[in-house]
């Protein structure tokens, strides 16, 4: 099974402490024993495991500022981000301690073709990726094992075959379908899944459909056939509302109904030439790729004809610089993480953090892109300028001739600090109240409650927020039910905002 780490929030520890607690299943509330603690700083080190009854203790911690990792095969974080509100520190009662890992899940089901006969060898999956691949037994069933919690989207592959051709000529074939029976990402029905879970009825149907041939030419700069090349498909998605999470010690993630998977690839031949031979009706994306930081990207909608020469030419990526300007944020405040998500096809996304003055992102392709960055702690982040235009969260084009990229910080951030009822292991959601329900982006901030219930949330920009606190993994709660469920707050810049939240459903 894939072994996942829990990450939490860095706390700097001002003298000698011991560290200790239990690690247990957040199903059963027992003791994991075998677990791998780690307390990791910038000088400094501390490793130990676990007892039988899921005791760890670390004895003489130095002064600093540590991240602490558990480990064990098998066990996940309660959600994606992996964020627990646990303080190290001088006179904390270090035996209070309580981490929770979820046992991994699993899922059942099995794939049928269009006339309801099981289907052998076919490929199922959960995305996002989790690496977790079930093929299809004689009688069409699948088992799915290892799974964190979490909202998936499950996907079933058929086996290769040629396309059958019609009597007129046409050709088709089955098509990869979206559970239960959708053959786009759009019509897919979520599956949410809890620690420990055991899960079945996870039905597959098939579909046929029409297929067209694609072929065309990959070009490097100079106008050359690029040979050996990537080359692959993917759907394009109708625009929809992006959101962006962050969360101390853990940074960002990002949630879109669009999906940058690859329907279909091939490599290019001595002469650059390609061929796709069986490709769905649709709106598409080109990709070309090479081993020496090139890309290429084009669109193309298939549909009733075969489509033929295609270019597409490959381009260097770039690297690109933002400068942190602190102003007058302390030194010992000074910390900021940004990321860049692409609004083309491809959605691929950039992290940088740190520090310094310059926050770098690497090998990034010339396109179009939104731009969010966060801070926690004292300091928050007052804009991000491209050029002398704030282009926070907007969509901005990005190349090797763009103005230059400056997020700009302030000190005095506001926090927000409660209790949630009956709430350990709760995830509490800080949500702008200028978000739109209808589109655009939005950077929701996260926190999770501690076992008393506690938790906080600094690096606020002064604003109006709604604040949720829920069980459910943040991805999957839809943010219009925030509004109606949700407790409205307003932060002040260098003030601290006080709540105690109830669970929403």
């Amino acid at each position: 099974m894939k072994l996942l780490a829990a990450l939490f929030a860095a706390h700097s520890l001002l003298a000698q402490d011991v560290i200790e607690g239990t690690v247990v299943n957040s199903v059963t509330g027992t003791g994991l024993s075998g677990v791998i603690v780690t307390l990791a700083g910038r000088a400094n080190r501390y490793d130990t495991s676990t007892s039988e009854t899921g005791q760890f203790h670390l004895g003489s911690v130095q002064p600093g500022t540590y991240y602490a990792t558990f480990q064990k095969t098998g066990y996940f974080p309660l959600n994606s981000n992996g964020i627990q509100a646990v303080e190290f520190g001088p006179g904390k009662d270090a035996q209070s301690l309580r981490i929770e890992l979820a046992p991994a899940a699993t899922l059942r089901g099995s794939v049928f073709d269009p006339d309801g006969k099981p289907v052998a060898n076919a490929q199922v999956e959960a995305r996002p990726d989790t690496g977790k691949v079930a093929i299809t037994r004689e009688d069409g069933s699948f088992q799915l094992d290892g799974l964190a919690p979490g909202a998936y989207t499950l996907v079933a592959w058929p086996p290769e075959r040629k396309p059958a051709i019609g009597i007129d000529g046409t050709r088709t074939k089955l098509a990869a379908t979206y559970y239960p029976s959708g053959i786009e990402a759009s019509e897919a029905v979520k599956v949410s899944i809890r620690g420990g879970d055991n899960l079945s009825g996870f039905d597959f149907r098939l579909q046929n459909v029409q297929v067209y041939r694609v072929r065309g030419i990959a070009l490097d700069e100079s106008g050359r056939p690029a040979a050996r090349i990537h080359v692959y498909l993917t759907r394009k998605q109708a625009q929809s509302r992006m959101t962006v999470f962050f969360a101390p010690g853990a940074g960002f993630h990002v949630s879109s109904p669009a999906s940058n998977e690859q329907e279909a690839s091939v490599t290019s031949d001595d002469k650059g030439n390609f061929e796709f031979p069986a490709v769905r009706p649709g709106d598409w994306a080109l990709v070309a790729e090479s081993g020496q930081n090139r890309y290429g990207l084009t669109d193309i909608s298939v549909g009733r004809r075969d489509v033929d020469d295609l270019r597409v030419e490959l381009a260097s990526m770039l690297n690109l610089n933002a400068t942190a300007d602190w102003g007058e944020v302390p030194k010992e405040n000074r910390r900021v993480a940004a990321m860049i998500v692409g609004e083309d096809a491809l959605h691929k996304i950039y992290f940088a953090s740190g520090e310094a003055g310059t926050l770098v992102f690497q090998e990034m392709r010339a396109g179009r892109y939104r731009i969010f960055a966060g801070s926690t702690g004292a300091a928050y982040v007052s804009s991000v300028m491209l050029g002398s235009m704030d282009v926070t969260g907007q969509v901005v084009d990005l190349s090797m001739v763009s103005p230059p990229l400056q997020i700009v910080l302030k000190p005095n951030a506001g926090f927000i600090r409660g209790t949630v009822r009956e709430a350990n292991g709760a995830t509490v959601m800080i949500v702008p109240q200028t978000f739109d329900a209808s589109g655009g982006a939005e950077m929701i901030r996260l926190a999770k409650c501690a076992a008393d219930g506690a938790f906080e949330i600094g690096g606020l920009p002064p604003g109006s927020y709604y604040a949720v606190a829920t069980m459910a993994a943040p991805e999957s709660v839809p943010l219009e039910s925030v509004v109606s469920s949700a407790t409205s707050v307003r932060v002040e810049e260098g003030s601290t905002a006080t709540l105690e939240l109830r669970l929403v459903p």
